[in-house]
């Protein structure tokens, strides 16, 4: 993250209400990762562009109302793949991205462009990066009960360390979905 501010006081409260950085130049490195991820993705795995799946593109939230660029990049058997769908908009000059793959991954990176956020764009490439990881190299998700909570969310099975989403679900019956990792060329 950023470190404009003190870590003991964190940001003024007015500091949440407003934008004063340049958001084209803070979010420039988000960008260019994401304009040049299709070609990256197609030249390590077996993949290819797509049409966007509608149910994707209803994922995607608020925040992308009125996407610029689309993408869906999905592996030859995307039954047993999950497909990963970006989307890039435009706030105040800056660049939001949408990110959709499985079931139950939706992320918005940035989730705010507010100045007590402060990502950098390289906190924002890294979010982006870890998510395609993620799907890329296998993914489980699940909605299952834990105690008397159902949770709903996904885990990373197919790289070393983890990375986790879970929310909170209404009552259902429990489900597991095992992806595969996308084929390398």
């Amino acid at each position: 993250m950023g470190d404009r501010w003190d870590v003991r006081t964190g940001p003024p409260d007015a500091a949440y209400s407003r934008v004063t950085r340049d958001l084209a130049a803070v979010t420039a490195p988000l960008r260019a990762y994401v304009d040049a991820l299709p070609a990256r993705l197609a030249a390590s795995y077996r993949c290819s562009l797509r049409e966007p799946e509608v149910s994707g593109l209803a994922r995607l939230g608020a925040g992308h109302h009125a996407p610029e660029r689309v993408w869906q990049m999905a592996p030859p058997a995307p039954s047993a793949s999950a497909s990963l769908l970006m989307a890039s908009s435009t706030f105040e000059g800056g660049t939001r991205v949408g990110v959709v793959a499985g079931r139950t991954v939706a992320e918005t990176v940035p989730t705010c462009f507010c100045d007590a956020c402060d990502e950098t764009g390289e906190d924002m490439v890294e979010m982006v990066a870890r998510i395609v990881q993620t799907v890329t190299g296998g993914i489980r998700e699940y909605h299952r009960r834990d105690g008397g909570t159902w949770f709903t969310g996904h885990e990373a099975v197919g790289i070393g360390g983890s990375a986790r989403g879970e929310t909170y679900g209404p009552h259902a019956e429990p489900w597991v979905v095992d992806w595969q990792a996308w084929p390398l060329r």
